[in-house]
């Protein structure tokens, strides 16, 4: 209950994008006490990480250090969150992905990609990771790996918002690799 009611706070500035004060808190916030100063994700992982919101916090403080450039403090912090949620355990592994990315170590990217798409076969988590895992392998140069990507994302979700220009995607790496 402790640690619900410090995320609170947290997770109300994190849905605005607020994601340095969401991940290191540090500010004043209404209490039944009157003020205190609220606890970022950061804090709620570190003092609660043993619980269901404290391990929850290491997702949501990964993302923030994501979204705000920290790409290896990122990682840490997203391997440290353990789920099997549908929605939120693919995005957790996703995000390493991301974080890989922007550190340029696409094989790694590729891996957690793949990984994610996987790991909830669903409409919605599973096109998105298809679509970047194929993007990375057209990033490394891996045509022939893009192209079977691409067209596992046309042919198994093609209503997705992700395969909408999946043909345009398909043509692209088969000119570029020299596939027929």
């Amino acid at each position: 209950m402790e640690a619900n009611n410090e995320a609170f706070f947290a997770q109300t500035y994190f849905e605005k994008d607020s994601f340095l004060v969401a991940l290191n808190g540090n500010i004043n916030v209404p209490s039944s006490e009157g003020t205190k100063q609220m606890m970022g994700f950061k804090d709620v992982a570190d003092n609660y990480g043993l619980t269901k919101t404290g391990n929850l916090a290491n997702f949501y403080a990964g993302v923030c250090l994501l979204r705000t450039g920290k790409f290896e403090e990122a990682i840490s912090y997203l391997e440290k969150f353990s789920g099997d949620d549908e929605m939120v355990a693919p995005v957790a592994t996703g995000a390493i992905g991301d974080a890989n990315m922007e550190l340029k170590k696409i094989d790694e990217a590729i891996k957690f990609y793949l990984k994610a798409a996987q790991q909830s076969t669903n409409a919605f988590t599973t096109p998105i990771y298809l679509k970047k895992a194929a993007f990375a392998y057209e990033t490394n140069g891996n045509y022939a790996d893009a192209l079977a990507t691409y067209e596992r994302l046309k042919n198994e979700y093609a209503s997705s918002s992700e395969a909408r220009d999946v043909n345009k995607y398909i043509a692209r790496v088969k000119v570029l690799g020299n596939i027929q």
